[in-house]
């Protein structure tokens, strides 16, 4: 049977952020890169979760979104950490954004 650890991200791995939208923005917690790299030696599938309410609402992308996790993966990878899989729920069932994203407005059960 194959160990897993799942983690999610904001709080967790990197700083709270109201509204985490770019690389500049994105802090992540000192000890974690050593924490990940420990549990991947040890054996652990490491997969991160993150609720992104914020892309259904139209505040940014998808693409931005693999940026912030792109240079998440590069920080990690200086320490010799991984990921294993990242998963997303970018839905919100509440509507009235200006920009919001219909097909994402959904009362979803990877909330």
């Amino acid at each position: 049977m194959q160990k897993a650890v799942f983690l999610d991200r904001d709080g967790v791995i990197n700083e709270n952020c109201s509204r985490l939208d770019s690389v500049d923005k994105y802090k992540m917690f000192k000890g974690v890169p050593n924490a990940i790299k420990k549990l991947n030696d040890a054996g652990f599938l490491v997969i991160v979760v993150t609720n992104q309410p914020d892309i259904a609402k139209g505040f940014f992308t998808f693409a931005k979104l693999e940026e912030i996790h792109e240079h998440m993966r590069k920080m990690l990878a200086k320490a010799g950490a991984h990921v294993d899989a990242l998963y997303i729920c970018p839905h919100y069932p509440e509507k009235g954004f200006e920009r919001e994203i219909p097909e994402l407005k959904i009362d979803c059960n990877c909330r």
